[in-house]
């Protein structure tokens, strides 16, 4: 045999080899859930994680008021304020794998619930969880339609370093419980 066959067979072989240890892995990572279902959204140097709406069973109707479930993480050397939030503007979109279009709830108002007051203040590389029903916790007021299971409410959060970021929060699958509030943490891993 010459080099070049030799060299050829050899380099079908080592793919034929890496294609058949990945063929599975699909499947099986196909079968991994996020431990934590919410949505993640940066505004400048805060990352928000785990942004939620309470499971209910027969969804919210319209004109509830909504508790979120929201963690804020300031990577900033400095403290960060949480000053405004605020109704997102609400807008149809498609949800998959359904047909059925999945509703992105505009609340009328938008509050912060609980003893504490905006600004909230966010130290630097420390954690600010606003879990309901312990301490404050952020409340959409007043759906302007019904939420479901499948559908989101539009919420905008208004930074002191200017910075703004709207967030469309899901609701919490039926099965999820949010872990409670334990306090500042070290770092954004931690935050959940």
């Amino acid at each position: 045999m010459t080099s070049r066959i030799r060299i050829a067979a050899a380099t079908a072989g080592a793919l034929l080899l890496m294609s058949a240890c990945g063929a599975d892995q699909g499947a099986e990572t196909g079968k991994i859930v996020a431990a934590v279902p919410g949505v993640d959204v940066t505004a400048g140097p805060v990352q928000m994680q785990d942004l939620l709406v309470p499971y209910a069973a027969d969804g919210y109707p319209a004109g509830a008021d909504v508790p979120l479930i929201a963690r804020l993480f300031n990577t900033a050397d400095e403290t960060v304020e949480l000053r405004a939030v605020a109704p997102g503007a609400g807008a149809v979109v498609n949800a998959a794998p359904s047909d059925e279009p999945a509703l992105t709830v505009a609340p009328r108002d938008v509050k912060l619930h609980g003893s504490a007051r905006l600004p909230l203040a966010v130290a630097a590389n420390e954690c600010l969880q606003l879990v309901p029903p312990a301490g404050p916790y952020v409340l959409a007021e007043g759906l302007t339609a019904p939420l479901n299971y499948g559908s989101s409410v539009a919420v905008r959060f208004s930074f002191s370093t200017g910075d703004t970021v709207t967030a469309d929060i899901p609701m919490a699958p039926p099965d999820y419980t949010p872990a409670p509030a334990p306090g500042p943490s070290a770092g954004p891993a931690l935050c959940q």
